[in-house]
């Protein structure tokens, strides 16, 4: 991979508005997703490195219709460590007593 973006949840400084460096973390996989189409469109494969956690984000995808992204660049999402990385599209709803 020649870029590789961090996702975390757990990390006390994550925020969408990082650069997504390792000691700068993005706090979603939407904002990810977004930075690493900047660079698979200047022809850089990316690696999305998520730190451990359950990743509750809807609706996320990866148009590749545009920016064209050249031939034999890639992108790949990743989960690190040795503890489950998930993403589900689903949202946690209260029950009545106000508890997920």
């Amino acid at each position: 991979m020649s870029k590789i973006i961090y996702v975390s949840k757990s990390t006390w400084n994550a925020s969408d508005d990082n650069d997504g460096s390792e000691d700068k973390p993005l706090l979603t996989i939407a904002a990810a997703l977004q930075k690493a189409k900047e660079y698979l469109s200047l022809g850089i494969s990316t690696k999305i490195a998520l730190s451990p956690d359950v990743y509750r984000e809807g609706s996320l995808k990866v148009d590749y219709r545009f920016p064209k992204v050249p031939e034999k660049v890639v992108l790949v999402i990743e989960g690190q460590g040795t503890k489950p990385t998930t993403i589900r599209g689903s949202d946690l709803v209260p029950l009545s007593d106000g508890h997920p």
